[in-house]
């Protein structure tokens, strides 16, 4: 495990880089040289006024705020297409989801670190954080969610279809168990479902 020190100079290294990858915001186009305003934090946790590109300061966050952080802006240029973008950070998300302690790694963790092999086309890797949600759980959501992606992925209809019922089957429990990182993800949830019912057939 890599020092305080270290980690901080990883987090100035990804500042910059940040800064370095800011361009103008086009149309509707997703912001990927820096995040929404709602998410611009100054040292000590206090919203930036009006700044740009350099107002995060992921030096102010603890390390496990910073590799969530980075799965966040690794989602958002993945769903805007901009995929050496998506791979370029999904590669630094792993480097810090790898710093820090075994007691943070929880399940929204190994959820987030799935989503991001996934990224970068790693369906074994993702299938094994799928495989170590679903240890502690075995029909928690974000893992059964996972495992049908992989399945998609692998071009494995008869798995993917599996594990999406399995999916459906522990959705009602799941939402009624009130889990915080049901809450965090759940309009990912609510379009799994739909998609779910899609390849299984079920309503």
């Amino acid at each position: 495990m890599l020092s305080g020190l270290a980690l901080v100079a990883f987090a100035v290294a990804l500042t910059l880089f940040i800064q370095g990858q800011a361009r103008e915001r086009v149309g509707d186009m997703p912001l990927t040289g820096a995040l929404p305003e709602a998410e611009r934090v100054m040292p000590g946790g206090a919203p930036a006024a009006g700044g740009g590109p350099g107002a995060i300061d992921l030096g102010s966050m603890t390390p496990r705020q910073a590799a969530d952080r980075l799965f966040d802006r690794v989602m958002r240029e993945d769903e805007a297409g901009n995929t050496a973008q998506a791979q370029q950070f999904a590669t630094m998300a792993i480097q810090a989801y790898g710093m820090l302690p075994p007691s943070e790694i929880d399940a929204d963790a190994h959820f987030h670190l799935a989503l991001v092999d996934l990224v970068l086309g790693d369906t074994d890797a993702a299938d094994r954080e799928a495989d170590l949600i679903l240890a502690l759980d075995p029909e928690h959501l974000l893992g059964l969610s996972i495992k049908a992606r992989v399945a998609e992925a692998r071009g494995d209809e008869a798995a993917q279809e599996a594990a999406y019922g399995r999916f459906l089957d522990a959705l009602p429990g799941g939402l009624a168990s009130g889990r915080e990182e049901y809450q965090m993800h759940d309009r990912m949830l609510e379009g799994e479902a739909v998609r779910a019912r899609e390849v299984t057939g079920r309503n």
